[in-house]
């Protein structure tokens, strides 16, 4: 999922989390998983903490 940074703080991104909070409770889904980039500032995976989402597994290389 990707947002363009022109409508940043729009509400878009929590958004389309609620969505898929939503679908996975009405298909009775336990876990709602996301991968994002970890690098540069940091700040993708603090806005994912801010959304109820916690850090499990960093992955380093790009091996997936």
């Amino acid at each position: 999922m990707l947002t363009s940074r022109a409508h940043a703080g729009c509400g878009i991104g929590s958004a389309l989390l609620d969505f898929a909070r939503a679908e996975a409770l009405r298909r009775e889904i336990g876990l709602l998983r996301i991968d994002c980039w970890s690098g540069g500032d940091g700040k993708l995976v603090e806005y994912h903490r801010r959304q109820g989402f916690t850090p499990t597994v960093r992955i380093f290389e790009w091996r997936w």
